[in-house]
C-alpha cells in the first residue's frame, strides 16, 4: 500500500502522512518510505557486480493484446539479483546486461538461447544446460 501511495501521488508523501494512511507505526513508515525511495533511484547498486555463480535468463512480460517486453534477470546464487528491461533478445543487448551486471570471476550460468554465446574472455567460465535434454 505504501508502495502504491507514493507511486500515485502527484507530489511526495510524507512518512507521516504514510503512517496515518495504512495505520502503522511511524517508524515503520518511515523505514518504508526510505527503502521505497531507495530501491527507485537509477542504477543505486551500479558498484556491486554479481559474482560467484550467475544464473541468467530471458523472458517476455505483457499482455496477449499488446506486444511484450524482453527481460532479462540475472541472480547470484544465495546473493543478489538484477532485473532488466532489454529493447530485444540479442548477443548485444545481453552482452550489454550482463557487462554491466557480472564481475569478470564470475562462472555465467545460461540457456543454449543463440544470443548467449558470447565471448568466453568476459568471465570464468560459462556453462549452458540444454532444456531439449531435460536440463534445468
Amino acid at each position: 500500500m505504501a508502495l502504491f501511495l507514493l507511486c500515485s501521488s502527484k507530489k511526495s508523501v510524507s512518512a507521516n502522512q504514510i503512517h496515518r494512511m495504512i495505520d502503522v507505526t511511524y517508524k515503520t513508515a518511515w523505514f518504508m518510505c526510505h527503502r521505497i525511495r531507495f530501491g527507485m533511484t537509477p542504477n543505486h547498486w551500479a558498484e556491486a557486480k554479481l559474482k560467484g555463480t550467475v544464473e541468467v535468463d530471458e523472458a517476455f512480460v505483457g499482455p496477449k493484446a499488446k506486444p511484450k517486453l524482453a527481460v532479462v534477470a540475472l541472480v547470484e546464487r544465495q546473493g543478489l539479483a538484477r532485473v532488466k528491461v532489454i529493447a530485444s533478445v540479442t548477443q548485444k543487448n545481453l552482452g550489454a546486461v550482463l557487462g554491466e551486471c557480472v564481475s569478470k570471476e564470475a562462472v555465467v550460468n545460461t540457456d543454449e538461447h543463440p544470443s548467449y554465446k558470447l565471448p568466453l574472455k568476459q568471465w570464468k567460465e560459462h556453462q549452458a544446460v540444454n532444456h531439449s535434454r531435460g536440463e534445468y
